[in-house]
């Protein structure tokens, strides 16, 4: 499933560098691009990308192991490039999120997004005021 309740289940999502010890101060943005690049692989596979047996070996394999690519036609290999970038072991080579959302795909994504979003805000601020008082409707650029 894509949601596990088991607080036990925590260490599957977590990046390398957390789960080695060895690592005196992890990097905390370069572990948020690997939570990402967990769910992205989730929401294409339905399933996580390090699955074992047992917890010492699944913690094995996202320390050492590849992840299994994504399978699915579905997804272009722009898509599946991103996010196997997204799940690189060492932090130093896996994108920052400056980095990411410079990524072309990713960044006409973002633009779309925040068009949406920006008219949804004025519209609603519109409507807003409108209710309040009509008299401000000569007054909106629309």
């Amino acid at each position: 499933p894509l949601y596990s309740s088991a607080a036990s289940d925590v260490y599957k999502r977590q990046a390398p560098e957390i789960l080695n010890a060895s690592l005196a101060k992890p990097n905390i943005s370069k572990q948020d691009v690997w939570s990402i690049g967990v769910i992205a692989y989730q929401l294409c596979t339905l399933r996580l990308p390090f699955k074992c047996e047992s917890p010492a070996a699944t913690i094995a394999a996202i320390l050492t192991a590849p992840h299994d690519p994504i399978p699915h036609k579905l997804y272009s290999d722009e898509l599946k490039a991103i996010i196997n970038k997204l799940l690189t072991k060492d932090p130093e080579h896996r994108p920052s999120i400056k980095e990411l959302i410079k990524v072309p795909v990713i960044r006409n994504a973002l633009d779309n997004l925040l068009k949406e979003f920006e008219g949804k805000i004025f519209f609603e601020l519109r409507n807003s005021l409108i209710e309040k008082d009509s008299s401000f409707i000569a007054d909106l650029p629309i």
